[in-house]
């Protein structure tokens, strides 16, 4: 079974002694769409136009797993007895939240800002183009996490918390950078889409083509987390009416 989010903040969040817990052990609630709360981000804190909305699509996902893995790193550590959490968290990372920070920055370079940018004949932003310098850093500190998985399994326990904090610092340092890139992009898109003159429905198009880009494997990761955030930072029916008029007819089937 793909291992979930939510399974993996249960395990966290919950006192549990073992793994795998025993049925007296806290059982996750049953599952409810969240509510409206409105965009986190420090940029477009209330959207005005679907050109403001365009880029919260994937921007206010991957924020929220950033929010939640914070609170996962909390309480990780390596104490003897304690080696699932450390299979758990870089399960997680490298299967779901690596995968789709490298699909969303690997979609902006190959399909969206080339279509984008063939209108406006100029970058979206300087920080993507034209050494796309940050994608290659967050992709470089990405590539780098799953080593230390093994420091931490095959190291000494006695010198296991040092590769813990090591560990800790390097998501901390990933978390800000992706922050301030989000930022820079959130006040550049809207801009380059307005300059653009594109319809919503071509964007839309576009959209649907990253999705269709990812296959079936990447939607099962990130389609779930999207609407799920969408829910929060657009509303539920606005969350229901982009998996119906955006989300590809084969993908849409596979989620139902």
């Amino acid at each position: 079974e793909p291992l979930s989010l939510r399974r993996l903040l249960t395990l966290y969040r919950s006192p549990i002694t073992h793994f795998p817990p025993t049925m007296a052990e806290p059982i996750p609630a049953p599952f409810a769409w969240p509510e409206f709360k409105g965009p986190s981000s420090a940029v477009i804190k209330a959207p005005k136009t679907w050109q403001d909305e365009a880029i919260l699509v994937p921007h206010e996902c991957i924020r929220w797993w950033s929010k939640e893995l914070k609170l996962c790193l909390k309480n990780f550590d390596a104490a003897p007895g304690n080696e699932w959490k450390t299979e758990v968290i870089f399960k997680f990372i490298n299967n779901y939240y690596g995968d789709c920070v490298h699909h969303h920055h690997d979609s902006e370079e190959k399909i969206y800002n080339p279509w984008l940018e063939g209108i406006i004949k100029r970058p979206v932003d300087t920080s993507i183009k034209p050494d796309l310098q940050e994608h290659k850093q967050l992709m470089e500190i990405l590539s780098g996490l799953g080593a230390y998985k093994d420091k931490i399994l095959q190291a000494p326990f006695e010198e296991r918390d040092q590769h813990v904090t090591a560990f800790k610092h390097t998501m901390f340092e990933l978390f800000d950078l992706l922050d301030a890139h989000f930022e820079c992009e959130e006040k550049s898109y809207p801009i380059a889409l307005h300059e653009a003159k594109v319809t919503q429905e071509e964007d839309a198009a576009k959209v649907g083509e990253i999705l269709q880009s990812i296959g079936l494997s990447g939607n099962k990761k990130f389609l779930p987390a999207v609407l799920y955030t969408m829910c929060e930072w657009k509303g539920q029916q606005a969350a229901f009416d982009f998996f119906a008029n955006q989300v590809p007819p084969p993908v849409q089937w596979m989620c139902k």
